[in-house]
C-alpha cells in the first residue's frame, strides 16, 4: 500500500483543538499626531507594546467616514459615488517602524500597491462580498450604469458601492494593513517593542476628484470622523506564556522573514522604448508587479481606479526585466491584447 494516505481515510485520527489562547481582544490605538483627520499632513500611531502579545499580521485601520456632495448636502441617489479601493488613495505614503527601525515605506502609489495586492491575494468571493467593508469592490465595467442596465458597460461594482455608501449618514470601513505591507506575512507575536505607523494624508482638494466617480456636474466630498488602528492582543495560556518567556530570556536573536514591499512610478512616453530603473535592493527579488494607468488629471467624471486596457496607441506591446546582467525572460516578452496575442504572458505566470 502507498505510504501516502488521504486524511479522510485515517479513521483513527481524532480531531484536535488548541487551548493555547486564554483570551484574545483588540488594542485600539488612536493617532498621537494628526488628530485633525481632515487636514493634510502626517497621522502617526504609536504602540508602546507593554506586557501585550500582539499580532500585527491581522491588524487593520478602522475609519468612520461620511460622504456628501461637494457643497456638503446629502448625496442620496445622485449619480456619483466612491471609486474602488478609495481609502488608501487618500494618502501620499504609509510607513511602518518597529523598534526604532523603519521596516517598510510605501512612499509612492499607495492606492495602486493596495489594488495590486488585493487583486493577487484575495479571492473573487471576497471581492464580491466582504471586500465592500474595506473599500475593495472592483468595477465590472467602465460606465456608471446601474447593474440592471442591459448595456454592455453595466458596472456591478459601481452599483454596489453606490448602494452601500451613498445612503448612509456614516459608514465604518475596516482596511487590513496586509494589503499594503509585506511585513504582515510575519504571523508571529511581538512583545515589548515600540511600533509606529505613519500615514501622510493628501489635501482634500486633491483627494475628492481622485476617489469619486459619476455623472457630469456632480462633485463629492469625504469626511473622516474617526480613525483607529486595531491590533489583536493575545493572552496565551500559562503553559504557553512560560514557554515564550523561556525563549525570550535566552537572549538569542529571532530571525524575522517576510517579503518587503517597495513601490515606484514612471511615465512612459507613447511610441518609444522606455527603460525604467526600479532601484537597488540588497536581497533577492521574489515578485515584480507592473500595472499601467492612462495619464489623466483626476476628475469626478473619470474613474481613476481603472487600469489601462492595453488597446489603442498607448498599449504596451513588449516587456522584460533586467536584474544585474541577467534578463527575464531572455528574449523580450511580446504580446498584443487587441489581437488576442497573449500566449506568452499567460504561459509565464
Amino acid at each position: 500500500m502507498s505510504n501516502l494516505v488521504e486524511d479522510i481515510f485515517l479513521l483513527d485520527d481524532a480531531l484536535q483543538f488548541s487551548y493555547n489562547r486564554y483570551k484574545e481582544d483588540y488594542i485600539k490605538v488612536s493617532p498621537v499626531t494628526g488628530t485633525s483627520l481632515n487636514n493634510p499632513g502626517s497621522i502617526r500611531f504609536e504602540v508602546n507594546n507593554q506586557q501585550n502579545y500582539i499580532c500585527l499580521s491581522d491588524s487593520f485601520l478602522v475609519c468612520e467616514f461620511s460622504i456628501t456632495k461637494g457643497d456638503g448636502t446629502p448625496l442620496g441617489n445622485d449619480d456619483i459615488t466612491l471609486e474602488h479601493n478609495f481609502f488608501p488613495r487618500c494618502f501620499n505614503g504609509m510607513s511602518l517602524t518597529i523598534g526604532g527601525r523603519e521596516v517598510e515605506n510605501i512612499a509612492q502609489a499607495v492606492g495602486e500597491v493596495s489594488s495590486i495586492n488585493n487583486f493577487t491575494m484575495t479571492s473573487d468571493i471576497y471581492k464580491r462580498t466582504y471586500g465592500i467593508i474595506s473599500g475593495n469592490c472592483p468595477d465590472t465595467g467602465k460606465g456608471d450604469n446601474d447593474v440592471d442596465n442591459a448595456a454592455n458597460d453595466a458596472n456591478q461594482g459601481y452599483y454596489m458601492r453606490k448602494k452601500v455608501y451613498n445612503d448612509k449618514k456614516k459608514f465604518t470601513l475596516m482596511f487590513p494593513l496586509k494589503s499594503i505591507f509585506g511585513f504582515m506575512d510575519y504571523k508571529k507575536i511581538l512583545y515589548l517593542i515600540k511600533i509606529n505607523l505613519s500615514l501622510i494624508k493628501k489635501d482634500d482638494a486633491v483627494i475628492s476628484p481622485d476617489i469619486f466617480y459619476g455623472a457630469a456636474a456632480t462633485t463629492g466630498k469625504i469626511i473622516f470622523h474617526k480613525l483607529e488602528w486595531w491590533i489583536p492582543s493575545i493572552q496565551p495560556s500559562l503553559e504557553i506564556e512560560e514557554m515564550i518567556m523561556k525563549r525570550l530570556n535566552t537572549k538569542v536573536p529571532i530571525d524575522i522573514t517576510f517579503l518587503k514591499n517597495t513601490s515606484g512610478t514612471n511615465t512612459i512616453p507613447t511610441g518609444s522604448t522606455n527603460s525604467w530603473k526600479l532601484g537597488n535592493v540588497s536581497n533577492a527579488v521574489r515578485f515584480i508587479f507592473l500595472a499601467f494607468k492612462p495619464i489623466a488629471a483626476p476628475s469626478y467624471q473619470t474613474n481613476n481606479a481603472l487600469f489601462t486596457e492595453h488597446v489603442g496607441a498607448d498599449r504596451i506591446t513588449s516587456i522584460r526585466i533586467q536584474m544585474n546582467n541577467n534578463y527575464y525572460p531572455i528574449d523580450r516578452m511580446e504580446f498584443d491584447f487587441a489581437n488576442h496575442n497573449i500566449v506568452e504572458p499567460y504561459n509565464i505566470m
